[in-house]
């Protein structure tokens, strides 16, 4: 570099680089359930008896999905290739 261009550039000032904000709150997201859509209450229900806490079984799928299981099917294959837990064997 010549004097003439060093003359020109500008200074480089460390304490201006980009760090992380130290002192910034930790903030947490929480996700919450939504109000019920306004024709809840009309809505028929879906059929398919579900015991809270166990996982469903391939028929409740399939009557929950319209019984579509190409669909069940590919969902499954979907969040297996994202690395969820499916619960799937087979």
């Amino acid at each position: 570099m010549t004097d003439a261009k060093r003359d020109s550039a500008l200074p480089v000032a460390a304490e201006l680089s980009v760090h992380a904000d130290e002192h910034a709150a930790p903030s947490e997201v929480v996700a919450e359930q939504g109000p019920p859509p306004a024709d809840f209450a009309q809505r028929p229900a879906s059929g398919v008896d579900v015991t809270p806490g166990e996982g469903l079984s391939a028929e409740q799928v399939t009557a929950m999905t319209g019984g579509d299981a190409e669909a069940a099917d590919a969902n499954v294959e979907l969040q297996e290739a994202q690395g969820l837990d499916t619960g799937a064997h087979g």
